[in-house]
């Protein structure tokens, strides 16, 4: 099934926000456009972004392009902004107008969006949220989740004697006999690990 998931159209998106001044951005790949000018946006609970954005109620999208590479998806994907500062020494970003960060390069266009309401989905919260600025930054293609773990996403490598888990809800890849008890990036149980 999550072969079949990764076909339909998904984006791929830098989700940014802030709160007493901390800054943080998580990766997302469900970004839609629900009405004239409003958004909906899916962010995974246990991502410290979520907690900034259920604070703050504004965010910023940043709609990655082709042009992206796996060094910014690890840096906003694969590490917790509750443990580490994911803008240090990153010089890819902009503040926007509302005093948010944004990619300035390897995005073709951001959103500046107010949260106006929230629903509940198990795992992750809906974001619906009125759209307050867009602006096309390229003509780059925008990249897709299926582009993403068929050209960007390294194959994970097995070591000698050992299988590979791959975590199904953020790619995060195990090497042993068995998955871990919680995936050390996006702490889901081991029941989403799948052996490869």
């Amino acid at each position: 099934m999550e072969k079949a998931l990764q076909k339909i159209g998904y984006g791929l998106y830098l989700i940014s926000t802030n709160h007493n001044g901390k800054d943080n951005a998580c990766i997302i790949n469900t970004a839609f456009q629900c009405a004239k000018e409003m958004i909906a946006v899916s962010v995974t609970k246990t991502h410290h972004t979520c907690k900034l954005l259920l604070e703050r109620g504004e965010f910023n999208l940043s709609v990655l392009s082709k042009e992206v590479d796996f060094d910014l998806i690890k840096r906003f994907g694969f590490q917790t902004g509750a443990d580490v500062d994911k803008f240090e020494g990153f010089e890819g970003a902009v503040r926007a107008e509302n005093g948010i960060l944004r990619l300035d390069k390897r995005a073709c266009a951001y959103f500046s969006a107010r949260v106006l309401y929230r629903l509940d989905l198990d795992s992750h919260y809906l974001f619906v949220a009125r759209l307050e600025k867009g602006e096309v930054l390229s003509d780059e293609v925008p990249c897709t989740y299926s582009y993403y773990h068929s050209d960007i996403k390294p194959k994970p490598k097995a070591e000698a004697g050992k299988s590979v888990w791959v975590c199904q809800v953020c790619g995060y890849t195990h090497n042993g006999e068995e998955p871990p008890e919680i995936c050390p990036l996006c702490k889901v149980g081991k029941e989403n690990f799948k052996k490869m």
